[in-house]
């Protein structure tokens, strides 16, 4: 396999907003499998998504599909025991990525997970974004999802790509091999003709993703608009970013208020408010719900997927990352971070600088044991 994959033509890309939109999209596909479906998955827990989607996995594989599911060992915690034996007995492949134990020969070696987001059902479909089977994501009883998230529902030839890169990861953890087949593509005229390409980052090895995007902020001329909800960037990120706001590219950045997973990161985040503000970047904090939607605009290129661009990703994390070429799914894109910017606070460099002191202590203090957890095993 190259060590990068190539820009693709004829792909058609649809923008799927929030669970209530993906969750049944993807389950209408499994539903209408003919051969296999592939699930890479950081993030599942026990719960009423789970069981929904439990229910669906069971019809497809009635019908004699084959079920691929390469799971993250720590981010599935909260899948019981009872549930994981459940999939087996149903006669889904599951494979647990990187195993906890306190066996390895270096403890540092649990830290590397498996953070991609993928369904791709029989060759021909793929879905790629941030989104996890959790109620967090959809609760398929009251058809709410809590937080705020986008999968990509990928067709064309750029879903080789994702399938090959899914092989390779699995045989690293399974001596079952994936035996499927993969169809001819027909994008046909009428459909949206996009240029896609596979960007991905592998355990501190592969900088690909993130080389990527310091490429494409360095060349925007009109906007980059970066949605993350853990801003714990590089410093190779952050100065391209404050680059760009100097030569007068609109930049925003936007990010989670109170209504977060994880607090210690946004408030180590909040260390690097100032300098950004400062040279010109604008700062949005996402309202009401959880912000979990990682994407980037920058004037027609887009890239969205599993990628926080955060330290802890770079260094530690599997991901992967679907990026678009086209001013018309770059204007859509557009639309919605226009839209979720309306459901921000933005913030002045003025009412930063005047933030009381207890909050400048935590900054610093989880600023300082941000960059503690970072070099650990280096």
């Amino acid at each position: 396999m190259s060590k990068y994959f190539p820009w693709r033509a004829a792909n058609h890309i649809e923008l799927l907003i929030d669970g209530d939109a993906f969750f049944p999209h993807i389950f209408s596909a499994v539903v209408n499998a003919k051969e296999y479906v592939i699930i890479e998955m950081y993030l599942a827990s026990s719960g009423v998504l789970f069981e929904a989607f439990y229910d669906v996995l069971a019809e497809a594989i009635s019908r004699e599909v084959k079920i691929y599911w390469l799971l993250d060992d720590f981010g599935s915690l909260g899948l019981i025991t009872k549930d994981r034996q459940r999939l087996a007995r149903l006669g889904v492949q599951l494979v647990l990525y990187n195993p906890l134990s306190l066996k390895k020969q270096r403890l540092t070696e649990n830290l590397n997970r498996n953070h991609r987001k993928l369904f791709l059902i029989d060759g021909e479909l793929a879905y790629i974004g941030g989104a996890g089977i959790t109620d967090d994501f959809y609760n398929p009883n009251t058809r709410q999802a809590l937080w705020h998230e986008v999968m990509l529902a990928v067709k064309g030839h750029v879903v080789v790509d994702w399938l090959a890169l899914f092989k390779q990861t699995w045989g690293r953890f399974s001596d079952l091999p994936i035996q499927v087949s993969q169809p001819e593509f027909k994008i046909h005229k009428v459909e949206q003709n996009y240029l896609a390409r596979l960007s991905f980052g592998s355990y501190f090895r592969d900088a690909d993703i993130v080389r990527s995007l310091v490429k494409q902020i360095k060349k925007a001329q009109h906007r980059v608009w970066f949605a993350t909800p853990y801003f714990l960037p590089s410093n190779k990120v952050r100065r391209v970013l404050r680059r760009a706001a100097r030569k007068g590219v609109d930049v925003r950045l936007l990010l989670s208020d109170k209504y977060t997973d994880n607090r210690w990161v946004r408030y180590a985040g909040h260390r690097y408010y100032y300098r950004q503000l400062r040279e010109g970047v604008k700062i949005y904090e996402y309202q009401h719900r959880c912000l979990h939607a990682k994407m980037v605009l920058a004037d027609s290129w887009v890239s969205i997927g599993s990628c926080n661009f955060d330290h802890w990703d770079l260094r530690w994390n599997l991901d992967a990352n679907q990026e678009v070429k086209s001013g018309l799914f770059a204007e859509e894109v557009k639309q919605l971070f226009e839209q979720d910017f309306t459901n921000c606070k933005q913030f002045t460099l003025e009412e930063w600088l005047s933030r009381p002191w207890h909050k400048r202590l935590r900054e610093w203090l989880f600023s300082v044991l941000g960059r503690l957890a970072i070099r650990i095993g280096r």
